[in-house]
């Protein structure tokens, strides 16, 4: 039976309570399961993947969170604790089924224990209300409801040992508090998973959408989400472990979010705790990969901040196939991506005018330049670029993958207003974190420090890093300051100063603040 979305709460409510008794039946065991709060000794790694694709009151999204279970699902059987991984694709429809899950999926965990879940949906933040809450959209199209970070929270606090949450779904920083927009203010915001056995890595901040892209011919796969798939593939679904900065075996939840804010540009990924060394993936950095599973493998990009001007990106890569390559490029406009005036521009590094490029290319190294003068419009000051396969021989071809992104910034000349927004007294045992809010109406290349009262630098919060669009109101860039020192030791309490430095045209702009830490 269908029932639309406007039936009688009656109806809904049989026919929720009657799906919630036959998910109970086939995945929840005894309450007792949990009762054992000690170790054993040994670790064993629990995976919940789940994802929803239709849904009543927001727009159907089918097969994306399909896919990104599947893309997940093969990045943790890399894991080399060996993932025991259980699926709830397209059945969640609330709390009750949600709960039920968890229960089967991480039953019989420990101290000792890692239990993962990961979530593919809508996220909502109402962020007019008195006391807004990240929310998650669960619906298989005939029932939905939403769960807010309170009640998730609430759901997998029973469960003991580590809890490693990763959430891609739009607004879903609000569920930790992170990515709010000044004009809200965080402080407003209902955030959770604030404990020590919560690890929390989600895609977007509280005010951006999450963005995915979809193909709609039959050779190609249909499709997958910007995150998740810069996530997988950072994590070496395609033979790369490109987010393991040190190469050492082990992608850190601190190394995993650094690789996603340069490489996933559509959405700022956010986490808590801020700096987190738990391990998201183990592998064997001594093992042979296979470079086959993708076409395209070390991507590097020269230079992502340009001239206006001239815009010109320069990068690397290595073809391990016969493949088409392009390169879709989105302008940023009115604060948001301006999808509805990308462009997708085919590879023509192995054209030889003879013929209309087609983005063919052959197994090796590359060396690409891709001019972007008549794609972007006047006065942009950032866009995103992908580089990406395309499943077939005509121009209008979909993507078959997304390989890697970046943000582009225009170098561009004028006073960025540069402003510093934090609290002057910061009680670290009320808020683990420092929240710092570099304002500034221009694109730039940003550096934060932290300095004890001697002026001496205790903390870089940010090396001269590029901005990028991150949805605030007003114009700026968040950043978190975990009160440690560049040793990882606990800063002693007393004055600091929060220093913001760029330059602009050649011209240096400064803005500073102190703040007393508790």
């Amino acid at each position: 039976m269908q029932i639309e979305y406007n039936d009688s709460m009656k109806i809904k409510n049989l026919l929720k309570m009657g799906f919630a008794l036959l998910l109970a039946c086939c995945f929840a065991l005894p309450s007792a399961s949990f009762a054992d709060g000690g170790g054993d000794g040994v670790q064993t790694c629990r995976a919940l993947l789940v994802g929803c694709d239709q849904f009543l009151s927001q727009s159907e999204t089918t097969p994306i969170a399909h896919n990104n279970i599947q893309m997940m699902e093969s990045m943790l059987k890399l894991d080399t604790r060996g993932f025991l991984v259980r699926r709830l694709d397209g059945v969640a429809t609330g709390a009750d089924s949600l709960k039920a899950a968890i229960d089967w999926a991480f039953a019989g965990a420990d101290e000792d224990d890692v239990s993962l879940i990961y979530i593919s949906t809508h996220g909502i933040f109402e962020s007019s209300r008195t006391l807004p809450e990240g929310t998650l959209l669960f619906s298989d199209g005939t029932m939905e409801e939403e769960v807010g970070a309170q009640a998730l929270e609430s759901m997998l606090a029973g469960v003991p040992g580590q809890k490693v949450l990763l959430v891609d779904a739009c607004s879903s920083g609000a569920l930790i508090g992170k990515g709010v927009s000044p004009s809200v203010g965080s402080a407003r915001v209902r955030a959770a998973f604030r404990s020590d056995d919560f690890h929390v890595l989600v895609s977007a901040g509280a005010n951006e959408l999450s963005w995915y892209w979809q193909a709609d011919t039959q050779e190609a796969p249909p499709g997958a989400s910007y995150f998740t798939a810069a996530l997988v593939a950072g994590a070496g679904l395609y033979g790369t472990y490109a987010a393991d900065q040190n190469s050492d075996g082990v992608i850190t939840l601190r190394e995993m979010y650094t690789y996603l804010r340069t490489g996933q540009p559509s959405s700022s990924a956010q986490a808590y705790p801020q700096e987190d060394d738990f391990p998201l993936l183990c592998y064997d950095p001594s093992a042979s990969t296979d470079s086959t599973l993708g076409e395209l493998t070390g991507i590097v990009f020269q230079r992502t901040a340009l001239d206006p001007e001239n815009p010109i990106v320069t990068l690397y890569y290595t073809a391990t196939a016969k493949t088409r390559v392009a390169y879709s490029v989105t302008p940023y406009a009115n604060g948001q991506w301006d999808w509805e005036h990308a462009a997708l521009i085919p590879d023509t590094t192995e054209w030889d005018d003879a013929a209309n490029p087609s983005g063919q290319v052959f197994p090796g190294r590359r060396l690409a330049e891709v001019d972007l003068t008549d794609v972007l419009p006047e006065g942009w000051q950032y866009a995103m670029i992908h580089v990406l396969t395309l499943s077939g021989v005509d121009d209008n071809s979909a993507p078959s993958a997304v390989y890697a992104g970046r943000v582009l910034r225009a170098e561009v000349t004028g006073d960025p207003e540069l402003t510093l927004r934090a609290s002057s007294n910061w009680q670290r045992a009320v808020r683990p974190e420092l929240e710092i809010f570099i304002g500034h109406t221009l694109p730039l290349s940003l550096t934060v420090t932290i300095e004890d009262a001697s002026g001496k630098t205790v903390k870089t919060l940010s090396a001269a890093a590029s901005t990028r669009p991150e949805s605030l109101t007003p114009e700026g860039s968040l950043f978190y300051w975990n009160g440690t020192l560049r040793s990882g030791a606990p800063a002693p309490a007393g004055e600091y100063s929060i220093h913001a430095t760029a330059v602009v045209g050649g011209q240096p702009y400064s803005v500073s603040k102190t703040v007393t830490v508790e």
